[in-house]
């Protein structure tokens, strides 16, 4: 028999509910009172023996538990769930576990699954790294593009809502600056400066609205070429396949 661990922590009303077992954490959010939305996470730990009815452990799969380490990417001494499963490994199992295993890294190789794995930031994963998996490293490179060119694209698009809320500030203060120069009589040493602080702030509210026009073509572009690479790598991808 397998065993997994489990905490359960819950709480009434926009509760949080976390399970918790060596392979899984589970966060359950209650967004009303007819609804849970439930996100599962994969932690790092492997456990080797599920605690589901039936699972590939209870049942002695040895190429299903080959196979779900691969689509993980995870390369696991056989011994070890052997020891978790309280199975006997022979020649069999062995020959079972490596098939399932090879079937599972061939889809965690996948270069869709290795491209989303760039563009998410992610590393190629190391069972992908071989000199012959070519396709794999082809596909992640794409990914880690597609990842430069929407940052790049989310760098500019922040740079442009703070220069707009620079320049509803700096036209508001220009409003406000104009209208306490035309209550002042022009001889007035006052006058001079208050005309110097309008200049200033036609000066600064000229240089934010280069800056955006600039930024607005950048953004166009930078998003035009977001598009072609999006086209380009999902040809490429269905190539590699």
């Amino acid at each position: 028999m397998c065993t997994c661990s489990l905490t359960v922590r819950a709480s009434v009303n926009q509760s949080t509910v976390l399970l918790h077992s060596p392979r899984y954490a589970f966060w359950l959010r209650e967004s009303d009172m007819r609804s849970l939305q439930i996100t599962a996470v994969l932690t790092p730990v492997v456990c080797f023996g599920a605690c589901a009815a039936n699972s590939p452990c209870e049942r002695g799969d040895w190429y299903a538990i080959g196979e779900d380490d691969g689509q993980r990417g995870t390369l696991v001494a056989i011994d070890q769930h052997a020891d978790a499963c309280d199975l006997e490994p022979n020649l069999s199992a062995e020959q079972h576990y490596a098939a399932g295993l090879a079937a599972g890294l061939q889809r965690y190789c996948e270069p869709r699954e290795v491209y989303e794995r760039g563009i998410d930031g992610e590393d190629i994963g190391e069972p992908c790294t071989a000199a012959s998996d070519a396709a794999a490293q082809t596909a992640h490179a794409l990914g880690v593009e597609q990842r430069a060119l929407r940052v790049d694209l989310a760098r500019i698009a922040a740079e442009q809502a703070v220069q707009q809320k620079l320049r509803k500030s700096v036209s508001e203060s220009l409003q406000s600056e104009r209208q306490f120069l035309s209550g002042l009589a022009p001889s007035s040493a006052a006058y001079a400066d208050s005309l110097e602080d309008v200049q200033r702030y036609e000066t600064e509210l000229s240089r934010i609205e280069q800056r955006l026009a600039a930024l607005s073509l950048a953004r166009e572009a930078a998003q035009d070429a977001l598009n072609e690479h999006r086209r380009e790598a999902a040809h490429a991808i269905a190539r590699l396949h």
